[in-house]
């Protein structure tokens, strides 16, 4: 998404893309994490897509050596043991904001970046879901048939979590991205709906403003 850009130039492919098996959709969240990602997509046999969130265009930083992480690897950002949330691209860095915030009130959400969209890490998703007993994901593509909903199928088919209301999404609105920039923010969840939507699911309340 990006405010002024329109219907045209801003959305999420990798809903779409999810459909086809054999690809492999990667997405950075850090110059770092694009330096590694690429790295390991060009290297990779198989076809990658690699897709660029516009966020990291104004980013700078240190192109540091990353720990070994396989290319399908989802990546834990920060641990807590209270509430489970997924995220890619553009949102990862709301999530981790959010997090931060709720920190202070003794809130510890547990932050996963996918880095790749297909194929899911399945094992950290669940480990970090069986630990928590919550999850909450995050999607900046529209509701239906996004990554979102693909990770909270996948806890749902484990069994992993039982509690009602224990999981939740969080996603872009329905529709084509506005080119007013006041438009095209409100289509997308900010760090602050991700922060609600993170005390609403540890504080047992119904989860209002959710796409």
């Amino acid at each position: 998404m990006g405010p002024g850009a329109g219907p045209q130039d801003s959305g999420t492919l990798y809903g779409a893309l999810l459909q086809f098996p054999g690809l492999t959709v990667v997405i950075p969240t850090s110059p770092a994490e694009a330096a590694a990602l690429l790295r390991y997509a060009v290297h990779d046999p198989n076809p990658v897509l690699f897709l660029e969130p516009r966020e990291l265009y104004g980013i700078t930083g240190e192109i540091a050596d990353l720990s070994p992480l396989p290319l399908t690897s989802a990546r834990v950002l920060r641990g807590g043991a209270d509430l489970t949330c997924v995220a890619a691209g553009g949102m990862v860095c709301k999530a981790l904001a959010a997090a931060e915030r709720l920190e202070t009130e003794g809130i510890a959400v547990e932050v996963m970046d996918l880095r790749c969209v297909m194929p899911l890490d399945q094992t950290t998703i669940l480990a970090s879901v069986a630990r928590t007993g919550r999850i909450l994901a995050l999607d900046e593509g529209p509701r239906g048939g996004g990554v979102a909903a693909e990770v909270l199928a996948l806890v749902a088919e484990s069994d992993a979590v039982r509690e009602p209301g224990a999981m939740r999404r969080l996603t872009a609105v329905p529709a084509p991205i506005a080119y007013a920039p006041h438009l095209a923010a409100a289509a997308v969840p900010d760090a602050s709906a991700v922060e609600r939507a993170m005390r609403a699911m540890v504080r047992g309340k119904g989860l209002s403003g959710a796409s």
